[in-house]
């Protein structure tokens, strides 16, 4: 268990006087240097860092094989665990995140690309493909500041009417960004 430096404790209580019972948890003022230098958006992106692996549900032929698969990739989106916990930047309306990640096994590429699309409630959706290896997913979520999210989304493998759509838990979702 790791302590916390006395200059970290006046920051603490600093921000426990802000709170209230039932506040809006987004009404309380960070310090900058405690948030993550990053937007939602990319964060957002880790979770899919690992979107090859549906390369694999897409070869499956059965449908219990390709659930299988879609399992694996999804639980491989926790994975990463950041030291510390840091809130990153809201995204501004419209502002978009891109990134792709190359797979030498099957020497493709993954491309994501996510825009906040709307301010209030702030809703973000994102794109994921890779059309060599035979995959997509599409969704969005809603993110609230009473630490749960509600995501929504759609994997579409290379059968076209063969789609796995659902949401993740909320109690599982803020795991991902702890």
């Amino acid at each position: 268990m790791e302590t916390v430096s006395r200059e970290n404790e006046g920051l603490i209580w600093a921000l426990l006087k802000q709170l209230r019972p039932g506040m809006d948890l987004s009404k309380v003022v960070l310090p900058t240097f405690i948030l993550e230098p990053r937007s939602f958006l990319d964060k957002l992106s880790n979770f899919y860092y690992h979107a090859d692996l549906l390369s694999q549900a897409a070869l499956e032929e059965s449908a219990y094989g390709r659930i299988k698969q879609v399992l694996r990739w999804y639980l491989s989106g926790f994975y990463k665990k950041p030291r510390g916990l840091k809130k990153p930047y809201n995204p501004i309306l419209g502002e978009t995140f891109r990134c792709c990640w190359r797979h030498p096994q099957t020497d493709s590429c993954t491309f994501y690309i996510a825009e906040q699309i709307s301010h209030s409630p702030p809703i973000s959706a994102f794109y994921i493909s890779n059309r060599k290896d035979g995959f997509a997913i599409s969704g969005s979520i809603l993110s609230k500041s009473k630490f749960y999210g509600i995501l929504q989304y759609i994997i579409c493998l290379k059968d076209p009417n063969d789609t796995n759509d659902g949401s993740f838990p909320s109690h599982c979702f803020f795991i991902l960004f702890r």
